[in-house]
């Protein structure tokens, strides 16, 4: 998507490593494989996680013949 309405910032990653004072090496998820791991230090944000923002996650019980029955829930 372009536009004001594009996402700016995606995240958060694990540093999984420090180049240099100013670059930095980020552990990207497999969907961003095409995206180079290392940025400048003017590219990175500090993560703000809201604890209360956080959903739980749901335990899947996955069938025998790899199945998994789904229940509506309220939002």
């Amino acid at each position: 998507m372009k536009g004001k309405l594009a996402q700016r910032y995606i995240g958060p990653f694990k540093v999984s490593k420090r180049i240099r004072p100013i670059a930095y090496k980020l552990a990207l998820p497999l969907s961003l494989t095409k995206i180079h791991d290392m940025f400048h230090v003017f590219l990175l944000r500090k993560a703000e996680v809201d604890p209360s923002r956080i959903l739980p996650q749901v335990p899947l019980e996955i069938d025998e013949d790899l199945t998994v029955e789904v229940k509506p829930m309220k939002v």
